[in-house]
């Protein structure tokens, strides 16, 4: 659309179109030309539309997560999986919002704020720290109100499903149901049909293959790819780069003192003799002589560590040693205080006779009061500093960015000249790259893949964090593609003979089952197929000696007669197939179990039935739903 008013503007059509829109701003501001064309919808849930940013937020989060876990490269993960599991979180999460609502669920604003300030993941050197959590934050798309909605959201949630748990109730004949269930034993027979060998005897023919190729070509597709360049201005380098005077500096510092100087403080490390309330003058004679000692050692080199481990003795009453962070005035004992705040740093008090005890004090460090200077915050003021005079060049250098960008539509290099800026430019990367931070940054692919920039223009202004903008535009794209026949051929020979070997393995294997069903002998098999039987006795479920599948297989089958095997079978994830015999179920006493074993299988019946009734409510209000999801637009 832009390129079309760019081509087709000028003369008397342009005027009068500036002249419309001056008219519009005059009366209805910016605002009203901006908002009429709204957010575009990506799901609506009942009355509430989710909007497509949102959608491509989770969509990158969901894909993260499942390259993570799956440790995939990203172009191999199934595009309509992700899909499909981005659209389910949206709907669960808006319907969980509803029903929050409808029972009048909430969760304060200092609720949230207290889990932010508690994650680690924002913490600096002195606890939370506000500027970790701003770029934190809007590395993962949000912004801070975007994230604390979200942690809103997911506590309310919580909220509800802690509320459906309690409801559940567990019978006594319920727990020892799944104690027998979880405790039973069987004896069983099993056998592996390798496809291994298999696999190395099959040969395909280069006709097969590019017939394999042929039919499964979504399997194999090079995804769509650009290479960008691009402009980076940023409120931070600006003041790095800025030549500041230390008389400036100092003039800065003496007018916004007031954010820097802290109260006088003192930290200290701390020996406490107790005496009690009521003490009498010889018990605090003694607790005396006792500091006394304490401070001789420490003044003859013993430090308080040692003095913690070795320096203890029976010869005098007992003591405890602290280390205290810095502390003001008020929080001590009066008699504490006004020794620590008249010592230096380094220097070890003579014994303080306090409400409770006898106290020796040694004072680490001082900070705040007399000690305030600039050289004692010089690295807070000189950011602040800098901060304060690159911002009017920043948003001056902001607006000269966008305009001159959309003046010279085709190029960087104008803008990149008039502001001194660097032209950067990208390897190639796909709509799910993971590459790069900034490259897998959902502002910058959505621009970088979108029909404007494809068709050669600058993209717009892109905020990609606090005080941070980009303007890129692609240097080459390449359409989405089947990857070379010689680059996927290894990959699809493993695949073909795979499956080709699993198929004849599970033939053979479903032929031996067969014959044990209709009354062969189990040494009779064997001995045709050519395999000898495992046998494994008194088996559990989480035997780690057995192979899973096969596990999940003989547990599954039934409850053998008196002299009568159940016999089944299994494909496994190698391409193997297992043939399962079993012939006979231990169930264990009910008085074998402890009352602690007991209520450990409560506790995991009730998880079990709490997330069953979690996940038919959401099936419910999924049946109850108006949804209306906009696949055209994903």
């Amino acid at each position: 659309m832009l390129q079309i008013i760019r081509d087709k503007t000028s003369g008397l059509i342009a005027i009068t179109i500036v002249a419309l829109l001056i008219v519009t701003f005059a009366f209805w501001g910016v605002s009203y030309y901006f908002d009429q064309g709204g957010e575009i919808v990506a799901v609506s849930v009942n009355d509430t539309d989710i909007d497509l940013r949102e959608y491509q937020r989770v969509y990158q989060s969901v894909r993260r997560q499942w390259q993570a876990f799956l440790k995939e490269e990203a172009d191999n993960i199934d595009d309509e999986l992700v899909k499909k599991r981005t659209l389910d979180v949206l709907v669960d999460r808006e319907l969980i919002n509803q029903i929050n609502h409808s029972l009048g669920l909430q969760i304060s604003a200092e609720q949230v704020r207290s889990v932010i300030n508690d994650l680690q993941a924002f913490r600096g050197e002195n606890g939370f720290d506000n500027s970790i959590y701003e770029r934190s934050v809007a590395q993962l798309g949000f912004t801070p109100v975007m994230f604390e909605q979200n942690i809103q959201e997911d506590m309310a949630s919580e909220q509800l499903q802690s509320a459906l748990s309690e409801s559940v109730f567990v019978t006594d004949s319920e727990v020892k149901l799944i104690a027998g269930l979880k405790n039973q034993t069987r004896d069983i027979n099993y056998s592996i049909f390798p496809s291994d060998k298999l696999k190395e005897e099959l040969t395909v023919t280069e006709e097969e293959i590019k017939d394999f190729y042929e039919k499964h070509a979504r399997d194999y597709l090079e995804p769509e790819r650009v290479k960008i360049a691009h402009l980076d201005l940023s409120l931070q380098k600006i003041a790095n780069e800025l030549e500041i005077s230390e008389d400036a500096l100092a003039d800065y510092y003496e007018a916004n003192k007031d954010n820097y100087d802290v109260e006088d403080q003192r930290k200290i490390r701390h020996i406490t003799i107790a005496t009690g309330k009521d003490a009498g003058d010889e018990q605090i004679s003694i607790a005396t002589a006792r500091a006394e000692e304490l401070i001789a050692k420490l003044k003859s080199g013993m430090t308080f560590d040692e003095l913690s481990e070795k320096g203890r003795d029976s010869s005098g009453p007992d003591y405890e040693i602290s280390e205290l962070g810095f502390l003001t005035r008020g929080i001590m004992d009066p008699a504490i205080d006004e020794v620590m705040f008249s010592m230096d740093e380094g220097e070890i008090s003579a014994p303080i006779v306090s409400k409770n005890s006898v106290d020796v004090i040694k004072l680490e460090k001082i900070k705040g009061g007399a000690k305030n200077s600039l050289e004692n915050v010089r690295e807070a003021v000189e950011q602040a500093y800098r901060l304060s005079i690159a911002e009017n060049q920043f948003f001056e250098a902001n607006d000269q960015l966008a305009n001159l960008t959309y003046e010279h539509p085709d190029t960087l290099e104008v803008a990149a000249e008039e502001l001194g800026l660097e032209i950067k430019e990208s390897d190639y990367f796909s709509r799910n790259s993971q590459s790069d931070p900034l490259l897998s940054d959902r502002r910058v692919i959505s621009a970088s893949f979108s029909e404007e920039v494809l068709n050669g223009n600058n993209s717009d202004l892109i905020e990609i964090g606090d005080n941070r903008v980009l303007v890129l535009r692609v240097l080459e794209h390449i359409p989405e593609q089947k990857k070379p026949l010689d680059e996927v051929r290894e990959r699809i020979v493993t695949r073909m003979k795979y499956e080709q070997a699993s198929a004849r393995v599970k033939e053979t294997g479903e032929a031996a089952l067969e014959k044990l069903k209709n009354g062969s002998s189990q040494e009779q098999v064997a001995a045709e197929y050519g395999f000898e039987w495992i046998h494994a006795r008194d088996v559990k479920r989480d035997d780690p000696g057995i192979n899973r599948s096969v596990l999940r297989t003989a547990f599954k089958l039934g409850r053998p007669e008196a002299g009568q095997a159940v016999y089944g079978g299994t494909s496994l994830g190698s391409g193997d197939y297992a043939l399962v015999v079993v012939e006979h179920v231990t169930d264990p006493d009910d008085s074998s179990y402890t009352k602690e074993e007991l209520e450990a299988f409560r506790m995991q019946l009730q998880k079990l039935k709490a997330a069953g009734n979690w996940t038919q409510l959401m099936k419910d209000e999924r049946r109850k739903a108006q949804i209306n999801i906009y696949s055209d637009r994903l």
